[in-house]
Protein backbone atom coordinates (compact mmCIF):
# COMPACT_ATOMS: atom_id res chain seq x y z
CA UNK A 1 0.00 0.00 0.00
CA UNK A 2 2.34 2.37 -1.28
CA UNK A 3 1.61 6.11 -0.57
CA UNK A 4 -1.21 5.23 2.07
CA UNK A 5 0.36 7.15 4.95
CA UNK A 6 1.63 10.02 3.01
CA UNK A 7 -2.58 10.15 1.93
CA UNK A 8 -3.55 10.05 5.74
CA UNK A 9 -0.77 12.81 6.93
CA UNK A 10 -2.08 14.99 3.93
CA UNK A 11 -5.63 14.94 5.91
CA UNK A 12 -4.36 15.71 9.19
CA UNK A 13 -3.40 19.32 10.63
CA UNK A 14 0.02 19.35 11.93
CA UNK A 15 -0.03 19.91 15.90
CA UNK A 16 1.11 23.21 17.13
CA UNK A 17 4.92 22.88 18.86
CA UNK A 18 4.01 26.09 21.12
CA UNK A 19 0.84 25.44 22.23
CA UNK A 20 0.89 23.49 25.53
CA UNK A 21 -2.65 22.52 27.87
CA UNK A 22 -6.01 23.12 26.92
CA UNK A 23 -7.31 25.85 24.66
CA UNK A 24 -8.15 28.83 27.08
CA UNK A 25 -11.04 30.17 24.82
CA UNK A 26 -12.56 26.63 24.47
CA UNK A 27 -13.05 25.52 27.95
CA UNK A 28 -14.78 29.31 28.33
CA UNK A 29 -17.28 28.77 25.68
CA UNK A 30 -17.58 25.27 27.31
CA UNK A 31 -18.00 26.40 30.73
CA UNK A 32 -20.35 29.08 29.71
CA UNK A 33 -22.74 26.03 28.30
CA UNK A 34 -22.20 23.98 30.92
CA UNK A 35 -23.19 27.02 33.01
CA UNK A 36 -26.25 27.84 30.48
CA UNK A 37 -27.36 23.99 30.84
CA UNK A 38 -27.35 24.06 34.58
CA UNK A 39 -29.29 27.29 34.50
CA UNK A 40 -31.88 25.26 32.13
CA UNK A 41 -31.92 22.06 34.24
CA UNK A 42 -32.41 24.58 37.48
CA UNK A 43 -34.78 27.15 37.01
CA UNK A 44 -36.74 25.91 33.58
CA UNK A 45 -37.30 22.23 34.22
CA UNK A 46 -36.86 22.50 37.80
CA UNK A 47 -34.37 19.21 38.12
CA UNK A 48 -33.22 18.58 41.69
CA UNK A 49 -29.38 18.98 42.37
CA UNK A 50 -27.87 15.81 42.22
CA UNK A 51 -30.09 14.93 38.82
CA UNK A 52 -28.80 17.76 36.79
CA UNK A 53 -25.39 16.88 38.23
CA UNK A 54 -25.79 13.64 36.40
CA UNK A 55 -27.42 15.03 33.25
CA UNK A 56 -24.66 17.35 32.80
CA UNK A 57 -22.09 14.71 33.22
CA UNK A 58 -23.55 13.10 30.12
CA UNK A 59 -23.96 15.92 28.07
CA UNK A 60 -20.76 17.18 28.60
CA UNK A 61 -18.51 13.60 29.13
CA UNK A 62 -17.12 15.42 32.43
CA UNK A 63 -17.04 14.03 35.96
CA UNK A 64 -19.64 15.97 38.87
CA UNK A 65 -16.64 17.32 40.36
CA UNK A 66 -15.38 19.53 37.38
CA UNK A 67 -18.84 20.57 36.43
CA UNK A 68 -19.05 21.90 39.86
CA UNK A 69 -15.61 23.79 39.46
CA UNK A 70 -16.51 24.72 35.87
CA UNK A 71 -20.21 26.18 37.27
CA UNK A 72 -18.16 28.05 40.16
CA UNK A 73 -16.14 29.70 37.47
CA UNK A 74 -19.02 31.17 35.64
CA UNK A 75 -20.48 32.74 38.63
CA UNK A 76 -20.93 35.70 36.67
CA UNK A 77 -22.51 33.93 34.03
CA UNK A 78 -24.85 32.33 36.39
CA UNK A 79 -25.88 35.53 37.79
CA UNK A 80 -27.05 37.51 34.72
CA UNK A 81 -28.54 34.32 33.47
CA UNK A 82 -30.61 34.19 36.77
CA UNK A 83 -31.11 37.51 36.52
CA UNK A 84 -32.30 38.16 32.71
CA UNK A 85 -33.83 34.92 33.77
CA UNK A 86 -34.19 33.89 29.35
CA UNK A 87 -36.48 31.45 28.31
CA UNK A 88 -36.37 28.36 26.59
CA UNK A 89 -36.32 30.03 23.16
CA UNK A 90 -33.65 32.33 23.96
CA UNK A 91 -31.51 29.52 24.67
CA UNK A 92 -32.15 27.77 21.89
CA UNK A 93 -31.51 30.46 19.69
CA UNK A 94 -28.21 30.86 21.46
CA UNK A 95 -27.41 26.51 21.35
CA UNK A 96 -29.35 25.25 18.87
CA UNK A 97 -27.83 21.14 19.21
CA UNK A 98 -28.94 20.98 22.40
CA UNK A 99 -32.26 19.86 23.34
CA UNK A 100 -34.31 21.96 25.13
CA UNK A 101 -37.99 20.50 25.42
Amino acid sequence: MIGQRNLYDSYLAKPSQNLKGRNKVLMVHRNRMLTTRYYYWMYLKRVNYMNILANLEKEFAISEQRIVRCINDEKETLDTLMDEKPNTAYLKKNYPWFDWS
